[in-house]
């Protein structure tokens, strides 16, 4: 990956990372969506967002940070924007312990950015709370 690429990835994250912290998940997402699509990009495939879901896991350690939910909403709109139609996941799970959420992003129901049986160590809310991106 280009060193250009790197920082836009870098930088792209943060703002997503800065955009859900400030403004909430619902209108994020709803600004995402209603960006344009890139087809004047060429033709992207499920192999370039692996590639990028594997860039976005690399830039968000230090000092970019970022949870799981801002690399998935990041990953889900370069993919939205490249028209492949992704599906972001956001899964709950409880072990009479702790409670914990998790956010990733599937294509054709396998997973990009986590491991492949993630959706197994969480319930998956299938209905959307932003009414955007789990259809």
């Amino acid at each position: 990956m280009t060193a250009l690429r790197t920082l836009g990835f870098a930088a792209g994250l943060r703002l997503t990372r800065l955009s859900l912290r400030t403004v909430g998940f619902r209108r994020t997402v709803a600004f995402l969506n209603g960006l344009p699509s890139l087809p004047q990009l060429g033709p992207a495939s499920g192999g370039d967002a692996a590639r990028w879901a594997d860039a976005i896991n690399r830039v968000s350690g230090r000092p970019y940070g970022g949870t799981c939910l801002d690399r998935s909403v990041f990953l889900w709109l370069l993919m939205r924007r490249r028209n492949i139609d992704g599906r972001l996941r956001i899964g709950v799970a409880y072990d009479r312990k702790q409670f914990d959420g998790h956010a990733w992003v599937e294509l054709d129901g396998r997973v990009v950015n986590d491991d492949s049986d993630v959706a197994e160590h969480f319930t998956v809310f299938e209905e959307d709370p932003a009414g955007l991106v789990f259809s």
